[in-house]
């Protein structure tokens, strides 16, 4: 096994989300794992929509675990795998220090990827998290293999096999649009996370994003509203001269892309980046603000959509849950803000101490 793969898996899996923890039944053991896993109001969450579908008949409780952040990675009813098939990242944010954190940006060798791939569908395993700072530059160490040859040969094992891709940034994936389109359109891709982090023009230009949003509106709109794929992205708050106005067309582009899964993350300056020498920081004060704000736009986007879940539900149950799912979604700044080191979430890529 490839040692930087075998090091960054291992940090992913004991720091970012705790995946030891697993909920095999609904037994209260079972319960218990998944309010340390999720928190004590996801979990109530959960318990109520299984009642309500057992009453309705409905589909609600699926709904909300596809689309909700704890969940979508670590479903214990559908057995996956996860592959690191990436370290570091290609691209130099003036945010980010990971590039220099974890060096040259490297991709694992296809034979590799494929082997740990047909051993996960061997066992009977037929989701495959595909894991990487940045998986879209995907380029095999012998140079023949690309992000959608990387991707064919995973697919081509079973034609069961669906992939979420963690992570994806909007140059390769507009990059590659139409054969990530055909992929989804076929049921082939589960979920995607791709980091928009603001919805300013002005802003991305100092962040060094380069790419044009109303191109990438247009193409993520197209997968919302034609395929199942799940959207997950980040949005970074704060970001040094981020006015009201950029914030404003942040709020504005978060509504009209309409992800399944928002992540709003407050602008904290990395010593040794650029962003951290910059003029015009903004004020915690302001940061976190505009965060809470954003983050009550989130949650209410993630009731309209859970109401479609709920539409054959009478109103008064329906209405109490919803309300739920709503200031569990406000409190999600909050818990964010309570995660120590090791790991940090910084915009689209995890930031992690290696001892």
């Amino acid at each position: 096994m490839d040692k930087a793969e075998l090091r960054f898996s291992d940090v992913d899996d004991t720091h970012v989300q705790d995946y030891n923890v697993e909920l095999k039944s609904d037994s209260p053991v079972g319960l218990q794992n998944l309010r340390l896993r999720v928190g004590e109001e996801k979990a109530s969450i959960v318990a109520s929509l299984q009642e309500i579908d057992r009453t309705y008949q409905s589909s609600s409780e699926g709904r909300y675990r596809r689309t909700t952040k704890g969940f979508v990675f670590y479903n214990e009813q559908d057995p996956f795998e996860r592959i690191t098939v990436t370290r570091s990242c290609p691209y130099k944010c003036t945010f980010c220090s990971i590039p220099k954190g974890r060096g040259e940006f490297t991709s694992i060798a296809l034979s590799s990827v494929l082997s740990k791939a047909r051993e996960a569908v061997d066992q009977g395993k037929y989701h495959i998290v595909l894991l990487g700072d940045e998986v879209g530059n995907y380029r095999s160490p012998d140079g023949d293999a690309d992000f959608p040859t990387l991707i064919e040969n995973i697919l081509s094992l079973s034609p069961r096999v669906e992939l979420s891709i963690r992570y994806i940034e909007p140059k390769p994936f507009q990059k590659y649009y139409s054969n990530i389109l055909n992929w989804s359109a076929d049921g082939r891709i589960r979920l995607l996370y791709l980091s928009v982090q603001s919805g300013s023009h002005n802003v991305l230009r100092k962040m060094k994003r380069g790419y044009k949003l109303d191109r990438l509106n247009k193409q993520l709109a197209h997968i919302r509203s034609s395929t199942s794929v799940v959207l997950y992205g980040n949005w970074l708050i704060g970001f040094p001269s981020e006015s009201e106005k950029d914030f404003d067309e942040t709020v504005s582009l978060v509504r009209s892309l309409n992800f399944h899964i928002n992540v709003v993350i407050p602008f904290s300056a990395r010593e040794g980046t650029p962003a951290y020498e910059m003029d015009e920081q903004v004020s915690p004060e302001t940061i976190d603000d505009r965060v809470k704000r954003l983050t009550e736009v989130v949650a209410e986007m993630k009731c309209n959509d859970m109401r479609e879940a709920l539409a054959s539900v009478e109103a008064s149950v329906s209405d109490d849950i919803i309300k739920r799912i709503r200031l569990a979604e406000r409190s999600q700044y909050a818990n964010d803000q309570e995660e120590s080191e090791p790991a940090r979430v910084m915009g689209n890529l995890i930031e992690v101490k290696i001892l």
